[in-house]
């Protein structure tokens, strides 16, 4: 193989794992302000620990513990976003922070 061709090909996997590396960032981020806003409750009734993320239908969680609890909200969160992501859906901005999935070729 050409010379400039080897090249070419490396410039392009460094740009690919810098892109990698910038979703991986920007999704960490976006989880991390996510489970900042999460909300925590003690039930009565049932002496379980109940966890919610406002603006988030759907993702929320109980645990006997507290801890068990937000280990579960953190569980339903990444499969929300994943779910979001495979179905094309505009995921709601969380302190600035947008995911936006545009097409693959």
């Amino acid at each position: 193989m050409e010379n400039w061709l080897r090249q070419r090909f490396a410039r392009r996997a460094k740009s690919c794992e810098r892109v990698g590396y910038t979703a991986r960032a920007m999704l960490s981020k976006y989880l991390a302000a996510a489970m900042h806003r999460a909300m925590y409750d003690l039930l009565a009734d049932d002496s379980q620990f109940y966890a919610e993320i406002p603006g988030l239908d759907g993702v929320y969680a109980t645990g006997t513990t507290l801890e068990e609890c937000r280990y579960q909200l953190a569980e339903v969160l990444e499969e929300w976003v994943v779910l979001g992501i495979s179905m094309h859906h505009r995921l709601p901005p969380i302190d600035g922070i947008e995911i936006t999935v545009g097409q693959v070729a």
